[in-house]
Order: C-alpha cells, then sequence, then structure tokens
C-alpha cells in the first residue's frame, strides 16, 4: 500500500490508508480535533504532554516511550511533543476529523510562529 507523506517544519506525517506516523520535532503543538471514534496513539520514541477536554475542563497528562494512548471518541485533545518523537496513530473506525477551535488556534499558533 502506498503512503502520502506531509512535511513542514515541525517534522513529517506519512499518512496510510488507516493510520499515521508521525515524526515530530521537540516543541511542536499537532492535533487540535476531534474524532468521532476513539483514537489511539503508540508513541515509539519520545515524550508528549496531551491536553484533553472533559467535563468543561483541560485536563494535561504527560506520556513517554513506550505507551498506547487511548483517546475516547467526541474528546478535544491537543498534543505538545517534550522531544523528538516518533508516534503512530489510528482510530476504531473511518478516519474522520473536525478542528476544536480553542486547541487548534494554539497549533496554528505555533506553526507561524516557527
Amino acid at each position: 500500500m502506498k503512503s502520502k507523506t506531509f512535511r513542514d517544519s515541525r517534522g513529517s506525517i506519512e499518512k496510510h490508508k488507516s493510520f499515521n506516523v508521525l515524526y515530530t520535532k521537540k516543541g511542536v503543538y499537532r492535533s487540535g480535533d476531534i474524532h468521532p471514534n476513539v483514537q489511539y496513539d503508540c508513541i515509539v520514541k519520545g515524550s508528549i504532554t496531551v491536553k484533553f477536554r472533559q467535563c468543561d475542563k483541560d485536563i494535561e497528562e504527560t506520556y513517554c516511550a513506550p505507551i498506547v494512548i487511548t483517546i475516547p471518541k467526541n474528546t478535544p485533545h491537543l498534543f505538545y511533543f517534550r522531544e523528538n518523537t516518533i508516534m503512530i496513530e489510528w482510530w476504531s473506525g473511518k478516519f474522520k476529523a473536525k478542528y476544536y477551535k480553542p486547541y487548534r488556534d494554539i497549533v496554528e499558533a505555533n506553526k507561524s510562529a516557527q
């Protein structure tokens, strides 16, 4: 199966049919979205802080490799990469996403600051 690779100043994302492989630099934000399916993120190398929106509160958790993180469906989330990180992500159903503006604004502001 062929993949598509997207690159920018943050690193790269290899998009496959049912999963993505992210190579992300330290100090970068990604995501800022919501999925109607459960999302799974396997940190292969590195560490991240994930901000979740649950019960009208922002909750932050830090994770280090090796670990698989489960993000419940319909949960806004934002990734901050604490060091150069390799992560694989996939979903419990077909990929669909919509931006969660408060978190996505952080991603966009960070992209323009690089």
